[in-house]
């Protein structure tokens, strides 16, 4: 468990990154690794895709185009650039 330091509040550049494996149904939001509600969050959205957000004043967001398999270790990193996503 990550405490909530105040160097986790950088969103000018960060990676995150994790191994999933997904079980259940899809149809919610489930998170992997993130700061707060509206900082940066890697997800798995409640279209079943793999997600990674940050805000940063305005919402950044970049979404996997297949979905998020079931029962599969995948890899999966986000990362923020400035506006970049």
């Amino acid at each position: 468990m990550v405490g909530d330091g105040g160097v986790l509040d950088t969103i000018t550049v960060i990676t995150v990154s994790s191994w999933v494996n997904l079980n259940g149904s899809p149809g919610n939001q489930r998170p992997i690794v993130g700061k707060g509600d509206s900082q940066y969050m890697l997800r798995v959205n409640n279209v079943n895709k793999f997600n990674f957000f940050s805000h940063d004043g305005s919402w950044n967001e970049a979404s996997s185009e297949a979905n998020a398999p079931s029962g599969q270790w995948k890899y999966v990193v986000g990362r923020v650039q400035g506006t970049e996503v």
